[in-house]
């Protein structure tokens, strides 16, 4: 069988294996997920909205906490292009699709990743890839909500782009394409994670004869990114900058813990954990971590790939001590704001799956004493239990995801409402009204002030704060979409004109001055009677574009005019003469 037709079978054999797995996501096609599934369903909904409903790109997202920025919050997945695909078949929908995806990528990609860079044969490198993408981390994160989570399959594609780079400078376009997709995704952890991740591999195969290598494709995949994810790293960091948050070291365990996250699909008895089971099931099974002590007989070849599940296993353990390993990443500026390092078990089974591919060869090298008819039959067999091993462990717990449909008439006009916020949060768009509750409070202070009802949605104050007289001033709601909304006031003086929602830097008056007092968005008006728009424009978000065009062009320039090192060594030696012969 030659490599494409192995790939080809590869990729048939990883999608049947997602959707043997995860088919229940398709039985109810509209039901929405469990746990934080809901947080991501109202923001997609809140995107979609703007779009279909007012016809403007997202920006604010004022059915949630009062308003909030969906731009400028990391977790946004708005130029995810699961996203778009929401727009034709719905978000629950176009959900699940997004994490199937992300399912294949995840076990196709470590297959590449083993044949391309560890040398796997194709049956071998079926083992990496069913450890990797079926192992219980990407069940639970999955399962739980993190939609956020879902860039982490992309780390044996940017790998390989990675390691290529080096030999191939076009291929830090591809690394950059990779950590700007993971930006665009709502990457908070995986982007950072991912730095770490090439910094390390970095590390494992910098020589002094490579280093100038190594250091020029660094440069260029940092700067393409930084470029290129200017769209998302721009507002992100404006909304950080204004409002830091950091936070504790929170989380240590030991030995025995990882050992229970990489054996068992479920919390053993008495598992008592703040943050609960989902963070720290990393499950690889008894079979894949036995294939995987088999792959520490690779020789060197087992070097790079131990070295990695040693050092991000260590990282797991969190916090040892000042001098441990996430001590001392969490003193960095960005991974201050990290919190639960058992997340780094997305690498360790990952490197996990390369030496259970190593394993699988060991396996298959020792068979050759055994009868012609029988040796590929036991490798094939140790796939088999893997896939076994790992699937149906987790296949009952993929029935999670049975949330409500996303339902609601839609509201005469957008009010802030409550009760039973976990039930309806997500339909809230849908509805087109909002709440003063937040789901969770990301970088945000708590906000007084806001009423719920039909009352309008804004008032007026004098300069004691106190309401006006009716006869002395009158504001009535003209018109509102997802980022803009005018007011009609009627004012015999100045006065202050209070909106029933939060204030974020990128609100924009065109009567009057922004006062942001107290958290809410209030405006000084002058006396007079006339219209007031309030338009609302996340900061920096033409510098960002500015910035990605640059980038594109820059990356198409690489493309374009860069060879591989091979290629320019032979052109500069110019084209080869023929050597004399000695006649005439």
């Amino acid at each position: 069988m030659t490599p494409r037709a192995a790939d080809r079978w590869a990729a048939l054999a990883f999608a049947l294996l997602v959707l043997g797995c995860w088919s229940f996501l398709l039985v109810r096609p509209q039901s929405t997920g469990f746990g934080d599934w809901q947080y991501f369903h109202h923001m997609w909904e809140a995107g979609r909205e703007a779009l279909l409903r007012h016809g403007e790109w997202p920006h604010w997202d004022p059915h949630h906490c009062g308003g909030i920025t969906i731009w400028g919050n990391p977790q946004s997945q708005i130029f995810s292009p699961s996203f778009f695909l929401s727009l034709v078949i719905g978000t629950a929908l176009a959900s699940k699709v997004h994490t199937l995806v992300h399912l294949w990528l995840a076990a196709f990609g470590a297959y590449r990743f083993a044949r391309l860079e560890a040398r796997a044969t194709p049956l071998a490198a079926l083992g990496a890839g069913t450890v990797f993408g079926a192992s219980g981390f990407f069940a639970w994160h999955f399962i739980g909500g993190h939609a956020a989570f879902a860039p982490f399959a992309f780390t044996p594609w940017l790998l390989l782009a990675w390691r290529r780079s080096a030999r191939d400078l076009r291929h830090a376009v591809a690394v950059a394409a990779w950590m700007t997709l993971t930006l665009l995704e709502g990457g908070v952890y995986p982007f950072p994670y991912f730095v770490l991740l090439l910094a390390f591999d970095l590390l494992v195969r910098l020589r002094l004869r490579n280093a100038g290598a190594l250091v020029r494709a660094g440069v260029a995949a940092a700067v393409l990114t930084a470029l290129l994810g200017a769209v998302r790293l721009v507002p992100i960091l404006g909304s950080l900058s204004a409002v830091p948050r950091s936070t504790e070291l929170l989380q240590s365990r030991d030995l025995s813990s990882l050992a229970v996250s990489l054996l068992d699909v479920m919390p053993p008895p008495g598992w008592n954990d703040a943050f609960g089971w989902p963070e720290h099931a990393g499950q690889v099974g008894f079979v894949g971590l036995g294939l995987a002590a088999l792959g520490l007989l690779g020789g060197r070849r087992r070097a790079p790939w131990l070295l990695g599940a040693l050092t991000f296993a260590t990282l797991t353990l969190g916090d040892l001590g000042p001098a441990s390993p996430w001590a001392l990443v969490h003193r960095l500026p960005i991974y201050d704001s990290l919190r639960v390092p058992s997340r780094f078990l997305v690498f360790v089974t990952f490197y996990l799956g390369i030496l259970a591919a190593l394993g699988l060869d060991a396996v298959t090298a020792a068979g050759r004493r055994l009868r012609p008819r029988m040796r590929p039959w036991l490798p094939a067999a140790l796939v088999l239990a893997l896939a076994l091993d790992l699937t149906l462990s987790f296949v009952p717990i993929v029935r999670f995801w049975n949330g409500p449909r996303l339902h609601g008439e839609r509201a005469p006009r957008f009010t802030l409402v409550s009760g039973a916020y976990l039930a309806e949060y997500a339909s809230y768009p849908r509805r087109g009204v909002g709440s003063r509750q937040c789901y969770e409070p990301m970088f945000l202070p708590a906000v007084f002030g806001l009423w719920e009802g039909p009352a309008i949605q804004a008032r007026l104050l004098d300069e004691e704060g106190k309401t006006v007289d009716p006869e002395r001033g009158r504001v009535g709601e003209v018109d509102r979409t997802s980022r803009r909304v005018v007011f009609r006031v009627d004012l015999a003086e100045p006065a202050t004109l209070r909106v029933n929602q939060r204030h974020q830097p990128g609100w924009r008056t065109d009567v009057g001055h922004i006062l942001p007092r107290r958290g809410l968005l209030e405006v000084r008006l002058p006396a007079g009677g006339y219209d007031v728009t309030l338009h609302y424009e996340a900061e920096g978000a033409d510098v960002a574009a500015g910035l990605g065009a640059l980038g594109v062009l820059l990356a198409l320039g690489l493309l374009v005019g860069t060879r591989p090192r091979r290629r320019r060594e032979a052109a500069s030696q110019g084209p080869m003469r023929s050597r004399p012969t000695g006649r005439k």
